[in-house]
């Protein structure tokens, strides 16, 4: 575009210099030490323009050879930065397919001087030689990573934090990631791979903090942060002792509260801490707004001192839910803890014959011991242990005298 307006303005200038000239030749004379020359303004002109242009050439001449070294060597760059390119994505490739010792070879055979495409290079051969469990390899990759730049530590750091955990290294890794956090707090990366260290380590109050912090920063997909805070919750849940239950549960966000899996982890917890009416309660009224088939089969083995209460509820879920396998076991192991056997046996066949489980069989094993029916009981209790290659319930061995009464 500079090129057209610069030929145009040329073009303008000689047509009315042209026209001028036409108009009056007119005369130069220049006048040198005694030496005088005598021509017309064209031929001035000419002779102006086609010194200019001889000396514009030869500027640009020198000029060029004096830069050609630089232009080599930028040419020269931008050849390696190409073929480290293409070396980069073979070495992907390669790493991918898992040559891991093909990919790290091709890969720092092939440095460029380019700081991206080298930072990329060591930190896909620092994952292929922990790939090969050459861990000295690794580091030794990640740091010259690190060196490239400021800018590259911390992406060096995660890659580092990802080998360590992949080495099962978690306090190591929760180091170096702390670290990064330091450097880049909002790094949402880091943040995740924290949360899932701390869990690893058992660490659930932490484990509990990152994950609101990756919820906050949107730093994964929302189910996968909803399982990072139901895993914390289900860990602080089973681990704290028996006088911080409730206080563990309380200090949930009332969405984990909600949940079926962490009202099923409270309940065990309080039941088994000698608070079933307290447990009855609860998972009652989380069964009334939320049904969830576990917590319904758990609900019977809650021992309320209400047993009424609990059939009587296990009844109003079975008009509304229909004959639910849960449903039937739960009313199963109520009713054989009241010594009404046969109820028991009624509903744990029927239980069983919608979905066999090992509790069910297990259960019905003991009603029918209580029935005094031996060969029954130890058939049901060998299809508990077999429960994957179960016949069908029809096949159950009792007494005679039990199917007459079944």
């Amino acid at each position: 575009m500079k090129f057209l307006v610069a030929s145009l303005i040329i073009i303008a200038v000689a047509i009315a210099a042209a026209f001028f000239i036409h108009i009056d030749a007119g005369q130069v004379d220049i006048v040198f030490q005694g030496l005088h020359y005598s021509t017309s303004l064209a031929i001035a002109l000419s002779i102006l323009a086609v010194a200019f242009i001889g000396f514009y050439i030869v500027l640009r001449l020198i000029l060029g050879l004096l830069n050609a070294p630089k232009k080599l060597k930028k040419r020269s760059l931008r050849k390696r930065e190409e073929k480290s390119h293409l070396a980069l994505s073979e070495g992907l490739v390669k790493f991918a397919e898992g040559e891991y010792e093909g990919s790290e070879a091709l890969l720092l055979n092939n440095m460029s001087g380019n700081k991206q495409c080298d930072l990329a290079n060591y930190l896909t051969a620092a994952q292929s030689a922990g790939q090969r469990q050459q861990f000295d390899l690794s580091k030794e990759y990640v740091d010259k990573a690190a060196a490239i730049s400021a800018e590259a530590e911390v992406p060096a750091a995660l890659v580092e934090a990802k080998m360590l955990m992949e080495r099962k290294a978690y306090r190591d890794a929760i180091r170096v990631l702390t670290e990064v956090r330091k450097k880049a707090p909002n790094n949402t990366l880091a943040i995740w791979l924290l949360g899932q260290s701390y869990g690893a380590i058992r660490n659930w109050e932490s484990m509990t903090d990152m994950a609101k912090l990756a919820r906050r920063k949107q730093a994964a997909p929302r189910e996968d942060v909803l399982e990072m805070e139901t895993t914390a919750a289900l860990g602080a849940l089973n681990d704290c002792a028996e006088g911080n239950v409730v206080d563990v549960f309380e200090r949930q966000a009332s969405h984990i509260q909600e949940l079926s899996a962490v009202v099923l982890a409270y309940v065990k917890r309080l039941n088994d801490m000698g608070k079933p009416d307290e447990a009855n309660k609860i998972a009652a009224k989380s069964l009334e707004t939320n049904w969830d088939e576990a917590l319904a089969a758990y609900y019977g083995s809650i021992e309320s001192a209400d047993a009424a209460g609990q059939l009587a509820q296990l009844e109003k879920w079975l008009k509304s839910n229909g004959e639910s396998a849960s449903l039937l076991l739960a009313k199963g192991k109520i009713v054989y803890r009241s010594g009404e056997y046969q109820d028991a046996r009624d509903a744990l066949v029927k239980s069983i014959g919608i979905s066999p489980s090992r509790e069910a069989f297990f259960t019905l094993g003991k009603t029918l011991e209580a029935l005094g029916d031996k060969e029954g009981a130890i058939e049901s209790y060998k299809h508990g242990y077999a429960v994957e290659q179960l016949r069908p319930v029809t096949e159950v061995k009792v007494s005679e005298s039990s199917k007459a009464d079944a």
